[in-house]
């Protein structure tokens, strides 16, 4: 017995046989297996996730039907993504076809917010789900698409789906083979596939429809596109052994490329990178624009990321409380909940009466709590990342042409880099401070209040960070200790405020960033690749910079992440003249 959206009244799938229907429908609709029998790389871009039942059915066909070589990349849309817990009880009648894919899924399974979460669910699958309004999303699509599963509610529940961005990125994505079949046989579906450029034909439909549509794209002179091919595997330099360096190793190696790692330094993470405790959190926004997408995407990578690896990054999700304690964040915070449109299971916002059975203390303001957010080790998950790498230490100067790529993850050190001096990088000095924790400080979650603090840990509190962008040095400033700790006492209750003589420790570094405050993510020129100005929010940036670099490198530049966002991120923002 299928399941029913209550937003559309709508069945998922056929009560009659899901399985079949998609078989019938999409796979035959597209001419599978034959189509991608003669592809290295095969996309498919579907309307609708829902239960991920198609995407089930594709995966077990491919696995098998084709090469160990090959590799399948799904795209979906969702606007109303389902919990894990309800697609594995949708899905029950199959548990024994797909178990173990289904507990894949599970495992990789996004947070609910908006956001491309790309997740490497199998060594030759690749899941992207794009969870937005496709309306809103599909128009940032500019991947090169082999088959489309048009599925999604039928037209007459869901005509907003059927409209104008979707036919346009037919089009747009489209090469001289690409296909769509759907289960709809409806006339003005039908007149703008053929607008889009698509030879149409109705053909009979599964179970009890009478019709369904099967595409191919016609214009083969006018093609925007030719099929994705995979790049061979690369040997790669890469600069720098902090967070940007060793994520973008993890990554590519994973995709199968030979990576060495260099650093200056004798150690990895020695400077900005090197933190005991690190916190993860979005960069705010009050519209959610390109920026916040960046942002969204990358702290639900980075959550699960940090899950896979586990405990040997002191991964602590804690949840982290964000106080509206100024009028900037008053206005701002309240509409990035509203804008933004995270599931409350994810994102809400705390009155200050409620504040203590979410924080464990009394709070002065209210606050954006962040349920999934918390801190880990950056220092070990640069480690955890470089594992099983060719790394070398004390070397950051190499001959780039004995390279096929080569990635400047560099820092503060960005001025030995001349071919980074358009970027015009700079640097900002932060100091944290180590505390010893009080027995009477009760906070269980991160605080945020324009400085942060951690709850206790092994008995210790970190609390910083001073923001200097006119210093360059590292040296430690008793200062600071005293400004970092006065922040934290502005915001804890009275009766729970913290001594100086209960500061243990201090750390210093530099972090660098753009003059525009975005990290610069992508090629450079010739055989030279960035992922540098990493700021504040590193610990996300760093690790979606990794995934973008395996990406473009493995694909010969296609990217299944948003045009405009990959746009931003360029380095081209900057070396481009008008």
């Amino acid at each position: 017995m299928t399941i029913r959206s209550e937003e559309f009244d709508d069945i998922y799938f056929s009560p009659e046989d899901g399985v079949a229907e998609t078989e019938y429908v999409f796979l035959r609709g597209n001419n599978l297996p034959q189509n991608w029998l003669n592809k290295d790389h095969f996309t498919i871009a579907e309307t609708g996730f829902g239960t991920g039942l198609n995407f089930f059915v594709a995966w077990d066909m491919f696995e098998q039907a084709a090469s160990p070589q090959q590799s399948l990349h799904f795209v979906s849309f969702e606007k109303f993504p389902l919990t894990p817990e309800v697609i594995k009880d949708a899905l029950s009648p199959w548990a024994a076809r797909f178990g173990d894919k289904i507990d894949a899924l599970i495992k990789h399974y996004p947070l609910r917010i908006k956001g491309w979460h790309r997740l490497n669910i199998a060594p030759q699958i690749t899941l992207t789900l794009i969870f937005d309004d496709i309306n809103n999303a599909i128009p940032e699509l500019t991947l090169p698409i082999d088959a489309w599963f048009l599925d999604g509610f039928a037209p007459s529940k869901n005509p907003q789906m059927w409209d104008e961005p979707l036919f346009s990125a037919m089009r747009r994505c489209a090469h001289s083979e690409t296909t769509a079949a759907t289960f709809t046989a409806a006339g003005f579906v039908k007149r703008s596939m053929r607008d889009a450029g698509f030879d149409v034909k109705k053909d009979k439909g599964f179970g009890r429809k009478r019709d369904m549509l099967v595409a191919t794209f016609s214009e083969e002179e006018t093609a925007p596109h030719t099929p994705i091919t995979k790049a061979p595997p690369q040997n790669i330099a890469i600069i720098g052994g902090g967070l940007g360096g060793t994520a973008a190793a993890h990554f590519l190696a994973q995709a199968g490329h030979k990576i060495t790692l260099f650093e200056k330094e004798n150690s990895l993470a020695a400077k900005a990178s090197g933190n005991a405790r690190g916190l993860y959190n979005p960069r705010f926004r009050k519209q959610y624009d390109t920026e916040s997408i960046f942002y969204s995407s990358a702290y639900a990578v980075a959550y699960r990321t940090f899950k896979n690896i586990g405990a040997d990054i002191d991964f602590t999700p804690c949840g982290a409380m964000h106080l509206l304690n100024n009028e900037q964040k008053q206005d701002r915070l309240p509409a990035t909940k509203e804008n933004w449109d995270w599931h409350d299971d994810h994102m809400r916002l705390i009155s200050t009466a409620d504040s203590e059975a979410c924080c464990g203390i009394d709070l002065p303001h209210d606050a954006l709590y962040l349920a999934d957010s918390g801190f880990v080790s950056p220092h070990k998950l640069c480690h955890a990342f470089s594992a099983n790498i060719n790394i070398k230490l004390g070397i950051d100067n190499i001959d780039y042409a004995a390279y096929d790529a080569v990635i400047l993850a560099t820092g503060a050190d960005f001025a030995d880099f001349p071919e980074l001096e358009p970027l015009n990088l700079h640097t900002v000095r932060g100091q944290i401070t180590s505390l010893k924790a009080p027995d009477n400080v009760a906070l269980n979650t991160v605080l945020c209040y324009g400085g942060y603090t951690t709850p206790a840990n092994d008995g210790e509190i970190i609390c910083g960070s001073s923001f200097q962008r006119w210093r360059d040095d590292t040296d430690l400033d008793p200062q600071d200790n005293i400004d970092n700790l006065a922040m934290l006492n502005a915001v804890l209750p009275k009766d729970q405020h913290i001594d100086q003589s209960q500061i243990t420790g201090a750390r210093t570094a530099l972090r660098t960033a753009a003059r525009d405050h975005f990290p610069i993510i992508g090629h450079l020129r010739d055989n030279l690749y960035v992922s540098t100005a990493h700021g504040s929010h590193g610990l996300l940036s760093s690790i979606m910079g990794g995934i973008i670099l395996s990406e473009i490198i493995s694909y010969n530049g296609a990217s299944a992440l948003p045009q405009n966002v990959l746009k931003k991120l360029s380095p081209q923002r900057f070396t481009h003249t008008k």
